[in-house]
């Protein structure tokens, strides 16, 4: 049974009680990892100096302690481990995640579809490792 390294643990564990909840859920599923949850201002500032956020770090949900966001990955057993460029497993991925919480009555949001209207035609920013909690 899949379960997550203690370096994915340490990263759940700056995140929302309901990211966790969720993921820990997720990883049942789908072996899968955590890429990062809480994101310093450092960090995410040259993040966005490099186009992988547009959000700048007042708004984005990385930087709250704990995180209302979370960058997590599908995991392969073989190399290589996280395939940035297999689009259908990212996409399989986010609908696990998605229902689980769905099944939770967690509101999440996924990188891959901003508006949540299953349209994913209708995005200008693919961020597809990226879900977050909604709080409003």
């Amino acid at each position: 049974m899949p379960k997550f390294s203690p370096l994915s643990i340490e990263r759940l564990e700056r995140c929302h009680k309901s990211i966790q909840l969720v993921f820990y859920q997720v990883v049942l599923v789908r072996d899968c990892t955590i890429i990062q949850g809480y994101r310093d201002r450092e960090t995410h500032e040259m993040y966005f100096r490099d186009g992988k956020t547009k959000v700048p770090y007042e708004l984005t949900k990385h930087g709250k302690d704990p995180s209302e966001a979370v960058d997590a990955a599908p995991w392969f057993a073989e190399p290589p481990h996280i395939r940035w460029n297999d689009w259908k497993s990212w996409y399989a991925f986010a609908g696990i995640v998605i229902g689980v919480a769905w099944t939770m009555s967690i509101p999440i949001r996924w990188g891959g579809d901003w508006n949540r209207n299953w349209n994913f035609e209708d995005q200008s920013f693919h961020d597809l490792n990226h879900f977050e909690i909604m709080t409003t």
